[in-house]
């Protein structure tokens, strides 16, 4: 199999690949992120003419993402190399 085809699979695979797609891909240019997340939202309330309106905010925290090596071994035959 020559080495331009099987690039292509591989570029095609990450790109379609069942996980890939539901994934949500965040490049991260160093070792840590945080991500807003919102908590609570905020409330809509019906108001008549000149009445004073209710108070709402809207809750917020952060998630935070570490980036971390994920590494295997593994042993093969050579007649598989």
């Amino acid at each position: 199999m020559p080495l331009e085809l099987q690039r292509a699979i591989i570029a095609i695979r990450e790109v379609t690949g069942a996980f890939r797609a539901a994934a949500d891909v965040r490049p991260m240019g160093s070792d840590s992120s945080a991500i807003p997340r919102r908590t609570g939202g905020l409330t809509a309330y019906f108001a008549a003419e000149s009445s004073t309106l209710n108070k709402s905010q809207a809750a917020l925290d952060a998630v935070v993402l570490t980036a971390k090596k994920l590494a295997t071994l593994t042993v093969t035959s050579s007649e598989l190399d």
